[in-house]
């Protein structure tokens, strides 16, 4: 299994982690881990989340942010 990210998802990440930052430091940390911690879980079981139409993604939901990784 490999992770790969997208020049569009790091920009992504930056943009939504910078605006909660504003509001709440400790809640961008918050946010930043739970999308690492998913992103880790499917290196162990690459078959988690949801399948898209695409066989080479799947579709995780950051819960209980409104984020998706793909």
């Amino acid at each position: 299994m490999k992770v790969r990210y997208t020049p569009d998802a790091i920009a992504d990440l930056r943009e939504i982690l910078a605006y909660i930052e504003k509001q709440s430091p400790r809640g961008a940390s918050k946010v930043h881990a739970r999308i690492q911690r998913l992103i880790n879980l499917t290196l162990d079981h690459p078959h988690v989340g949801a399948r898209t139409s695409s066989k080479r993604s799947r579709r995780l939901v950051v819960r209980p942010y409104p984020y998706l990784i793909f």
